[in-house]
């Protein structure tokens, strides 16, 4: 009789769990996530189109003349970011890695400093202080700017190098052996890319990623670009935004630059921007007083 009433409890109470376990299942709230329209109309391409489409884009922009924009440097530590006013600029740029960039005091615009890189070397001009820097492009900077030390942030903008605002705009995708180009697919929860890694070799003759490019599968637009430094190690991220046609070529209006490493991000914003215009020489050349200090940076 005691082992038939214990049997039957627990078949009452086994058969109320179940029971308990489906109602829970019933009233569970589903949702449903949708998939965005970009998401939706994602395109296909095989790798060697997406690799033909990068070499065209490479090849489509020779010049660049900024006459109406707008940066905002930012300086970057570990804890803190530090915004400045943004000001106005006019930038000048050819594929033959020549640039100039000229930023004006916000109220009585004059010049506050005056960047250029002619092919390997450049220089920065400030005029307040008549002193021009001189170096190389390429050469590592030693100061890891996000060290928590007591240093002002100011310090980490004079980190920018001209090198570094050409990298935004012209793609360099240049790379002679497609086998050395990786191709792959990447997702988020909003969008759909393709993401390109420009493969070389570091001084030990290591594998180590150059570039990689995330092309955007709607819109096939490239929406971000990865910079690596010699050892293969990130030194930069570029972020394109809100693409306008500017004649024949689609081009970002909004940029970001992020140079963790160096402790600095530049903003830009872009009104008139005029594409493959015949540059004349003479914008690529600094007017300089008759007396000024010359310092080497390395």
């Amino acid at each position: 009789m005691g082992d038939w009433f214990l049997k039957k409890i627990f078949f009452y109470l086994f058969s109320f769990l179940i029971l308990l376990f489906f109602l829970e299942g019933c009233f569970v709230k589903r949702e449903r996530v949708k998939l965005s329209v970009s998401y939706k109309n994602a395109k296909t391409l095989s790798r060697d189109e997406v690799l033909s489409m990068l070499k065209e884009r490479s090849k489509s922009l020779k010049t660049l003349l900024i006459k109406k924009g707008k940066f905002r440097f930012i300086a970057i530590s570990k804890k803190v970011n530090e915004k400045y006013p943004t000001v106005r600029g006019l930038l000048i740029a050819d594929f033959k890695k020549n640039l100039r960039l000229q930023i004006f005091a916000p109220v009585v615009k004059s010049c506050v400093f005056d960047l250029l890189q002619k092919g390997d070397k450049f220089q920065i001009w400030y005029p307040k202080k008549r002193i021009l820097y001189v170096g190389s492009t390429g050469k590592e900077i030693k100061f890891n700017a996000l060290l928590e030390d007591k240093r002002d942030l100011k310090y980490n903008l004079k980190n920018i190098r001209p090198s570094h605002l050409y990298d935004i705009f012209f793609l360099g995708f240049d790379c002679k052996n497609l086998k050395d180009v990786l191709v792959e697919e990447f997702n988020d929860r909003f969008y759909r890319y393709y993401m390109v890694t420009e493969t070389g070799k570091d001084e030990s003759g290591n594998l180590i990623p150059l570039r990689e490019y995330f092309v955007e599968r709607s819109t096939l637009q490239i929406v971000k670009k990865k910079i690596f430094d010699v050892k293969g190690r990130l030194a930069g991220v570029v972020n394109y935004y809100n693409f306008k046609r500017f004649g024949d070529i689609n081009f970002p209006t909004f940029i970001s630059l992020e140079r963790e490493r160096d402790g600095y991000r530049v903003e830009i914003s872009l009104k008139e921007v005029l594409l493959n215009e015949k540059l004349p020489e003479k914008s690529f050349i600094l007017k300089l007083p008759r007396h000024y200090k010359i310092k080497k940076l390395n």
